[in-house]
């Protein structure tokens, strides 16, 4: 057991060797972009204009190349949290959405 160790967002926790390793590890499983590979229900997508925890976002989607089912948003001003009355915007966004299925 590693103890006094930053994990994910708790800090000074106490965690396994092997979830620390797991939860780092290069899994692709673990990358949006992955996932909305194989999707065909409609997805929203939201991002933070100032997000520096999910980096180049909008740059990973892009790559997807067009997919009818997929839309992004990208809330201007937003960190990752969408903190402040950025949350309100996303809201707006996904009511929008939920209401064009």
């Amino acid at each position: 057991m590693m103890e006094n160790v930053d994990f994910i967002y708790c800090q000074k926790t106490s965690a396994t060797a092997s979830s620390f390793a797991s939860y780092y590890a290069d899994e692709p499983r673990m990358e949006t972009t992955y996932l909305l590979k194989e999707f065909s229900q409609p997805v929203m997508v939201f991002a933070g204009s100032e997000d520096t925890v999910v980096i180049n976002l909008e740059e990973k989607i892009e790559a997807l190349g067009e997919k009818e089912n997929l839309q992004m948003s990208v809330i201007d001003g937003a960190d990752h949290f969408f903190r402040d009355l950025y949350a309100e915007d996303l809201a707006d966004e996904a009511v929008e959405f939920i209401e064009s299925l």
